[in-house]
């Protein structure tokens, strides 16, 4: 049975996946190198010096001592499955990214990179990932302008922890509910402007802001809101839709239909700056509306976001490699 080894953990992804690799009979474990996420994990590397101010020697060290770690774990799994980026990304002024990917291939170990957004929007695919990688993945089908060889691979959720509520019934006031973690990225301010507009036109609504707080804070915070509103700059839905799509909101987000595969069919609300107030308030008018798209919000993500669906279509790309 394949055995893999999860390195690094945006968003839960690692944790969600390797657990449903675990009920599919695989060996499977995930290596971090901080706790600080509500998330969980079989190792974890940590140095005192792991902060914004270490030096550029205590970063060396702490980087080479992560390095050590997992190409000894590495050897008792078939696959290495990097999350963002391999041990050795964004480690200027030492390496080139990536550079530690040959390492991994020449010891016997299959590699596979697994785009999530940053780690590659706007930057490319490095030179060493393109070479030696032997399967790229991506998180979401935009990241596909920047490694065009990639696969595209749903993000796994854990619906159980994400109880069906549906949209909230004791409005007005309404609430619009937007969790930005990059407000010029996510369009923030379009979404100020957008339920500014409805205020100004007599609508009874408020926009809670969720910034700065823990996870269980914003899902919280989701589940009390009429409508939540996701980014509307990248052009795909990101894993606010998800949560709330689960928990049973309307979905307020962009999407490039260009991006779009075949058959793609969701209940989110597709919108731009120009026709979010419009579709916000043409949601607030309709509960009907909202009921039926919080159903279908919640058989989307149990359809395509569930982890063992996940970990099916990942299997089929690690037999590629094997």
């Amino acid at each position: 049975m394949t055995s893999v080894l999860h390195v690094h953990n945006p968003a839960g992804a690692a944790t969600h996946l390797s657990e449903a690799q675990q009920k599919r009979g695989m060996k499977s474990d995930v290596f971090v190198t901080h706790d600080r996420f509500e998330f969980g994990y079989d190792y974890c590397y940590k140095m005192e010096s792991n902060s914004s101010n270490e030096s550029l020697w205590q970063r060396l060290r702490r980087k080479i001592g992560e390095f050590r770690k997992i190409i000894t774990l590495a050897r008792d799994y078939d696959i290495i499955h990097f999350h963002s980026m391999s041990c050795l990304d964004y480690s200027k002024p030492f390496f080139p990214r990536g550079i530690d990917d040959p390492v991994y291939q020449f010891s016997g170990t299959r590699v596979v990179l697994h785009h999530h957004g940053s780690d590659i929007r706007g930057i490319g695919e490095p030179w060493f990932h393109r070479l030696f990688a032997d399967e790229i993945l991506v998180s979401t089908p935009d990241l596909l302008e920047w490694t065009p060889d990639g696969t595209w691979v749903p993000n796994p959720v854990d619906i159980g922890q994400l109880p069906f509520n549906g949209p909230a019934t004791t409005g007005p006031p309404y609430t619009v509910c937007h969790a930005p973690t990059d407000r010029k990225s996510k369009g923030t301010d379009a979404v100020i402007q957008a339920v500014d507009t409805l205020a100004d036109a007599g609508y009874d609504i408020k926009l809670d802001l969720v910034e700065g707080v823990t996870r269980s804070e914003v899902l919280d915070r989701f589940a009390a809101a009429d409508v939540v509103v996701d980014q509307l700059n990248l052009g795909w839905y990101g894993l606010v839709s998800i949560e709330a799509m689960a928990l049973g909101k309307p979905v307020c987000v962009y999407i490039n239909r260009e991006l779009e595969p075949d058959n793609f069919k969701s209940p989110l609300v597709n919108v731009d700056h120009e026709t979010l107030a419009d579709e916000l308030a043409q949601l607030l008018e309709n509960p009907d509306r909202r009921r039926r798209l919080a159903h279908r919000g919640r058989e989307f993500v149990e359809r395509t976001h569930d982890p063992e669906m996940v970990a099916q279509q990942v299997s089929a790309v690690y037999e590629r490699i094997l």
